[in-house]
């Protein structure tokens, strides 16, 4: 049972969770960006179109994945920071500058990811979707993106 003084936006497990959780994150999200960096070698004799299928059924999952992690950290790190601002309040009133020592920290943590996560987030978003298809789709056009110059 939760007691009447519980107020969830102050409670510090949840926000180490959370933190802890950013970190794992940012962990695999970077062993799933390594993947997809990697070129895997394919049969220079087959089809263009059969290379291209290949290349894409390859990173598909991992893809949809990474994006999906990243859809995450985007949350958790708004978690973090409604929390973080809850608990500096009641920390200072405590006077409690251990505590309050160790929001700065987190907050300097997310502080840092976040534009890295966000970056990343950005990239892997032709993985949105599930399907192969719409992902060619989003790489070409990303691609085509790229190509065309920029208006002064």
């Amino acid at each position: 049972m939760v007691s009447a003084s519980y107020n969830p936006a102050a409670d510090e497990e949840s926000l180490n969770r959370c933190v802890r959780r950013l970190h794992d994150i940012a962990e695999e999200s970077g062993r799933i960006g390594a993947f997809l960096d990697q070129t895997p070698r394919l049969d220079p004799s087959s089809r263009f179109d059969e290379r291209l299928e290949s290349a894409v059924e390859r990173n598909r999952i991992p893809g949809f994945c990474g994006h999906r992690l990243l859809l995450e950290s985007g949350i958790l790190v708004e978690l973090v920071a409604v929390r973080v601002a809850v608990l500096r309040i009641e920390y200072e009133k405590q006077g409690n500058r251990v505590k309050l020592a160790k929001l700065e920290r987190i907050e300097a943590f997310c502080e840092g990811l976040g534009p890295i996560l966000q970056a990343a987030a950005d990239t892997m978003s032709v993985f949105s979707s599930l399907d192969a298809v719409e992902q060619l789709k989003a790489i070409v056009a990303r691609g085509r993106a790229k190509e065309k110059p920029h208006a002064v």
